[in-house]
């Protein structure tokens, strides 16, 4: 047939300054004499399509195609699909979550209240420090604010940098 199947990679544009934090945020996380009693939990959402690749997709190309000139059709007109939330530390999986309908700081807010706080603080108590990407409903003010009031201490994480977190590659 002359084909053959390539899983395409995605690619953030990171300029000079997004590597020097993701470096130097790396160097701390390394370095830094921490708490080994304070346990790191990572979290994030992920949409899984019905419409489109999601990721763990593979393209067909030619024999002698580049795959920079292959023409992908993609008709995001639907978006059909689930949002889920999975949070994870050394204890294994903390929460996995259904996200319905837009995402925005009220319902964030609530899914945090009615399942991931209660799952996180029985497992670890308040020794923790939360992750959490830098997301814009998940910096909204009023989210923080909420986070700080029940006792949630946050890892500063760099911009664009979801491939550090380990929860993305699960």
């Amino acid at each position: 047939m002359g084909m053959y199947k390539k899983r395409l990679c995605r690619r953030f544009l990171l300029t000079s300054r997004h590597v020097l934090t993701r470096l130097k945020f790396a160097e701390e996380f390394l370095t830094q004499n921490q708490d080994k009693n304070l346990e790191l939990i990572f979290s994030d959402e992920n949409n899984f399509r019905f419409d489109s690749p999601d990721g763990q997709a593979y393209y067909w190309f030619y024999l002698g195609e580049k795959e920079d000139e292959a023409i992908f059709s993609k008709d995001y007109g639907k978006f059909m699909g689930i949002m889920c939330y999975l949070a994870v530390s050394r204890a294994g999986i903390l929460s996995m979550d259904r996200m319905l309908g837009k995402v925005n700081s009220e319902s964030w807010c609530e899914l945090l209240y009615s399942n991931i706080i209660l799952e996180i603080h029985s497992e670890h108590g308040d020794a923790f420090i939360y992750q959490m990407d830098n997301a814009s409903v998940h910096k909204k003010k009023e989210v923080l604010e909420f986070l700080k009031k029940i006792g949630f201490k946050f890892l500063d994480w760099p911009a664009l940098s979801p491939d550090l977190n380990p929860v993305v590659n699960l």
